[in-house]
């Protein structure tokens, strides 16, 4: 179980859920719609919190979230559920991509702590918001990537 403080939870997890389900729209190709990206971050937020207040080993928390997540875009989105799986897997490896890349950053380049980045109070996650803005970035490359690939077969 993770010790989440409630300034965590709202000046990191939701702004990373609405991240979460805007990449979705992104990937999935479908027209940005702010109010259903800001209703389905939201729910997403909420359900991440739930899920890291589980008595579960650390690190689970996120297969269970990624499981959930393509359940939920299986059902936002109407797709099915392998392909859904796969874009749930996608979007946590850019996930996973971007704190690499910004851990890297922070503690080699502009020499911030390591342990206060990890910190899960309001420090640690004024630290790590940065993180988000190279996943999107992540995102974008990847969807235009794909349409580039895309358009080189037809």
């Amino acid at each position: 179980m993770l010790n989440l403080s409630p300034i965590y939870i709202l000046v990191r997890s939701f702004p990373e859920s609405i991240l979460l389900a805007l990449a979705a729209f992104i990937i999935l190709d479908i027209k940005i719609d702010i109010n259903k990206i800001i209703k389905l971050g939201m729910l997403l937020g909420i359900v991440v919190a739930a899920v890291r207040l589980l008595p579960i080993s650390f690190g689970v928390h996120t297969i269970m979230f990624m499981f959930i997540y393509g359940f939920m875009i299986k059902k936002y989105f109407n797709k099915n559920i392998m392909y859904s799986i796969i874009v749930s897997c996608g979007v946590f490896i850019a996930l996973a991509i971007s704190e690499g890349i910004y851990l890297n950053i922070a503690t080699k380049i502009i020499g911030i702590d390591y342990n206060s980045l990890i910190q899960t109070n309001f420090e640690g996650a004024m630290k790590s918001l940065p993180s988000l803005l190279i996943f999107i970035l992540i995102i974008v490359i990847s969807k235009k990537f794909m349409y580039i690939k895309s358009n080189q077969k037809g």
